[in-house]
């Protein structure tokens, strides 16, 4: 048996870019001898401006009526609900799975990266908060994204399968992306995740709530998302694999590509000084690029380039004793793109015969 209680929480083409993060850990509140309170960090990866939407889902689960419930939901200290009012409520034959949505858009600050929620719940029986996660979109010159993303629960048993639709409005990259939270509740489950019918991921021996991103080829605007649930060995208890988030989205970002070269060596005394040529042949301007020269694990130099536009380039003059380099020398070059961190090396030695 597959349910699908998926429903669209926020879909559309967007002048922008999105970032999202994801707390996975889960939280048991309430019920005797169980903590009633609990903080969740959600932190942002890079920073932001101009915010378009922001969207909070906390999904939990529940084996045994509640009674009488207290219930409070922070998020950076702003009070967010004091009800118990999930907005989508899915039923199984091994619990009830809630999801909780709120738009906090009014509530974030630009370059805010992190971001606390904050949770407090009693009742007679415990709930559990299996993962929390906040998704941002926010305008960016020159990008474009295009989103489908889906809130709930659906539940699969072994042998079965669930097939969700992905459909884009229109066309703005060469590739899909997708992210899929899902609640595991045995190592010996066995998962395939398939896109269009084409096999892209396989897991096991994972227990939990667990996340999970898929890149694909786009083939059309319509595309399919398939998770299998393999039979299982042996009896196992719960059994259900739940899926509780799914986020389609293509993007196009103009994005910076740092390259750096040795233009000159020269000896000077006890010295030599050398000039590295840092250039952005990337499409996207990029800020605070850090240059750091290393040997034998100490950093000999280091200077950071505010900024680099898109075509544009510098040159970084240092010098090192002629001593040092005679064992290996790394001249790295660290940059961000989307909140990742990147680098380069270049081998000083292969310059210096």
């Amino acid at each position: 048996m597959s349910l699908n209680n998926l429903a669209e929480v926020l879909s559309g083409s967007f002048e922008g870019d999105l970032m999202y993060t994801v707390s996975t850990t889960p939280v048991v509140l309430g019920g005797r001898s169980l903590k009633k309170h609990e903080e969740i960090l959600l932190m942002l990866p890079h920073e932001y401006n101009d915010i378009v939407s922001a969207i909070l889902i906390i999904n939990a689960s529940l084996t045994e009526e509640l009674g009488n419930i207290y219930w409070k939901v922070r998020f950076n200290d702003i009070m967010l609900s004091r009800e118990f009012k999930p907005q989508i409520v899915t039923s199984s034959n091994e619990g009830k799975y809630l999801t909780f949505i709120y738009d906090v858009k009014p509530i974030m600050k630009p370059k805010q990266l992190k971001n606390v929620l904050s949770i407090g719940f009693e009742a007679s029986n415990p709930i559990t908060i299996e993962s929390a996660m906040l998704l941002l979109i926010h305008r960016v010159p020159e990008a474009s994204i295009d989103l489908n993303l889906y809130a709930g629960t659906s539940v699969i048993e072994p042998s079965h399968k669930l097939d969700i639709d992905m459909g884009f409005r229109r066309r703005i990259s060469s590739k899909g992306s997708c992210l899929i939270l899902l609640s595991i509740p045995s190592k010996a489950c066995s998962l395939s995740f398939a896109v269009n019918n084409k096999v892209l991921k396989r897991v096991s021996e994972v227990l939990g709530t667990y996340e999970l991103e898929l890149e694909y080829p786009l083939s059309g605007l319509r595309n399919k998302l398939s998770i299998i649930y393999h039979d299982v060995k042996g009896r196992i208890f719960p059994k259900e694999v739940k899926v509780n988030t799914v986020l389609a989205f293509q993007r196009a970002v103009p994005e910076p590509r740092i390259v750096s070269r040795v233009v000159k060596v020269r000896e000077s005394g006890d010295y030599v000084e050398v000039d590295v040529e840092v250039s952005n042949v990337g499409s996207g301007d990029v800020k605070d690029v850090i240059i750091q020269v290393m040997s034998v694990g100490a950093i000999l130099y280091r200077e950071v380039i505010d900024e680099l536009k898109a075509g544009g380039g510098t040159v970084i003059k240092f010098k090192l004793l002629k001593k040092v380099i005679e064992q290996p020398v790394t001249i790295r070059t660290i940059y961000r793109v989307l909140g990742r961190p990147l680098f380069t090396d270049v081998r000083l030695n292969d310059v210096v015969k």
